[in-house]
């Protein structure tokens, strides 16, 4: 199994296959942590812990709440965004791992070529060729959805600390006035 993977796609498509598995693992994850574990219809036990400490620090200075609201935010957002850094190295590397690739595929074409004393034969330049051109489309074929995870998982964690923003700036204004 190993050795036809190898013999279709070369080293860079076996790295690329890595690639694409590690995606297609903390994109599963993420998913599970966004939406069952902290789904937007249960109980948003981030918010809460916002909350509470706005609750406990009441009597404290307006500036020093919002320090300690914003170190929260700031662990919440790594919480969050665990994973999503390496899932964008993978959406930039992809392509080039297939370019490697390709160079590879014709690096393998032009030795058989030189080491070839009888005349050129199709039969003689596909397969390096064929070993180019799939590591090419692996590569793209893995950046485009791991860009496009990437920018989902983005979208939703920012809409999300956008709403925790929104409640806690609001519930510290009421803090305020109601002293």
């Amino acid at each position: 199994m190993f050795g036809e993977i190898y013999a279709q796609f070369g080293v860079a498509g076996i790295v690329l296959f890595i690639c694409a598995g590690i995606v297609s693992v903390i994109t599963m994850e993420r998913i599970y942590f966004l939406y069952i574990v902290h789904s937007p219809w249960k109980r948003d036990v981030f918010l809460d812990s916002l909350l509470q400490i706005l609750t406990e620090e009441k009597l404290k200075p307006l500036n020093i709440r919002e320090v300690h609201i914003t170190q929260e935010l700031e662990q919440i957002d790594r919480d969050y965004s665990k994973g999503l850094l390496l899932i964008r190295f993978i959406s930039v590397i992809a392509p080039m791992l297939g370019l490697f690739g390709t160079v590879l595929g014709m690096v393998h074409i032009f030795g058989a070529i030189a080491e070839s004393n009888a005349p050129i034969t199709p039969s003689l330049i596909s397969g390096g060729l064929k070993e180019a051109l799939y590591t090419t489309v692996l590569g793209i074929a893995i950046a485009i959805p791991a860009l496009g995870a990437n920018v989902f998982f983005n979208s939703v964690i920012n809409t999300r600390l956008q709403k925790y923003l929104y409640i806690v700036n609001e519930e510290n204004i009421n803090i305020d006035y109601k002293r």
